[in-house]
């Protein structure tokens, strides 16, 4: 079984991931929030998500990056230089960046996609 680290384990994506991991066929290898240490928690999980802060990304990625741990990142709000950071670490470890997996949104674009297949291209704002 695949197991997997939450960083930013308290935040509502990290409680609804947590809940969803049995779900996955997968464990729970343990989550942290700030002040948590991520390099203790990247050796104890076979992946890492996070959904922790912009200010603790670089920690973030260099335990990941330590431990050749792939991590999955889904912090919203992050600068060119994070953007250079997370490029740097993927050319070590496997990075899934993505700006937001939230419920809401996904289903926002699923909304979106139907509206238009249905109105058809002839239709306008």
């Amino acid at each position: 079984m695949t197991a997997i680290g939450i960083i930013g384990s308290a935040g509502r994506m990290g409680q609804a991931l947590a809940a969803a991991v049995p779900d996955l066929g997968a464990t729970l290898a343990g989550g942290i929030d700030a002040g948590g240490d991520p390099a203790t928690l990247a050796h104890e999980a076979d992946v890492l998500i996070d959904f922790s802060a912009p200010s603790a990304l670089e920690r973030n990625l260099a335990a990941a990056r330590l431990t050749g741990t792939p991590i999955l990142i889904g912090t919203t709000g992050l600068s060119p230089t994070h953007h250079t950071l997370v490029d740097a670490a993927a050319s070590d470890i496997a990075v899934l960046q993505t700006g937001n997996v939230s419920l809401g949104v996904t289903l926002l674009a699923k909304l979106v996609r139907e509206a238009a297949a249905r109105l058809g291209p002839d239709w306008d704002i």
